[in-house]
């Protein structure tokens, strides 16, 4: 299985995100693909937001089972996650910037998922999502890592 993740912005290299985006790519190993995109050249929250949707669209294909990171998405369990990973062949996972994921980016998406109500850095829910991407795989492969 391939897992994508679109992600805006980068990550500084030996910051805390990173040592733990490091240690999750580590234990997934090839199964997930990382691209990230950067919009740091726009000044206008406008024409950040639309260079940023220009950048995710191009990477997506008609294959992808896109699934967009908002805090107006549902909620899941942990299990239903992995249920989400465990059913589609090409999961795409979109990490929006600062100022969110354009409304063209929600509308294509398949899914719409937040990690909670509250508004999360982008560094600290790439984080959280690569946890959560290692969880579902040990949910699925029966691993006693989920308790």
């Amino acid at each position: 299985m391939s897992i994508n993740v679109i992600c805006v912005g980068k990550i500084a290299k030996n910051s805390p995100e990173c040592l733990l985006v490091n240690e999750y790519k580590k234990r997934l190993g090839k199964t997930l693909t990382i691209t990230e995109i950067d919009s740091k050249d726009y000044k206008e929250q406008n024409l950040i937001k639309i260079k940023e949707k220009e950048l995710i669209l191009s990477k997506l294909n008609s294959k992808n089972f896109v699934i967009a990171l908002d805090q107006r998405g549902e909620n899941l369990t942990s299990n239903e996650f992995a249920k989400i990973i465990n059913q589609e062949k090409l999961p795409c996972f979109i990490i929006g910037g600062a100022f969110g994921l354009d409304q063209e980016i929600l509308t294509r998406a398949n899914r719409i998922i937040a990690f909670g109500s509250l508004t999360w850095p982008h560094k600290i829910v790439r984080v959280m999502l690569f946890e959560q991407i290692y969880r579902a795989f040990t949910i699925i492969s029966g691993h006693p890592y989920h308790k």
